[in-house]
């Protein structure tokens, strides 16, 4: 996994299991942006997804429940087709959250939407 953070955007990249420490990771750098912003963006590139810890899935779920309000925007950049349905029931569930789906091949498309 690749994680970066600038300004209140969040991104990382997903190529094969998240982990616990992974999902650590990403939570960390959220928080941190949340210290010096009101709400973050988050752009999320799955290349691959070969499963999820049982312990990452349920820190992702009460970290997901603690701060739905804290997520702006998301931009889930994959080509698997159930993900990209997962972002569309995401944006219709959350009216607060923002969340639209890219192919991998519109990259560049996915960083302007999350940046302006």
């Amino acid at each position: 996994m690749l994680y970066v953070g600038e300004g209140n955007v969040v991104g990382f990249r997903i190529s094969g299991r998240i982990e616990d420490a992974d999902f650590d990771r990403v939570a960390a750098l959220i928080e941190q942006t949340l210290d010096a912003h009101d709400r973050v963006r988050v752009y999320a590139e799955i290349e691959s997804l070969d499963g999820v810890s049982l312990d990452a899935l349920w820190k992702d779920l009460r970290f997901s429940c603690k701060h739905i309000r804290d997520v702006e925007r998301e931009a889930v950049v994959t080509d698997k087709q159930w993900l990209a349905n997962l972002a569309q029931i995401s944006d219709q569930l959350y009216s607060a959250l923002e969340v639209k789906h890219f192919g991998l091949d519109q990259k560049d498309e996915a960083r302007d939407w999350i940046l302006e």
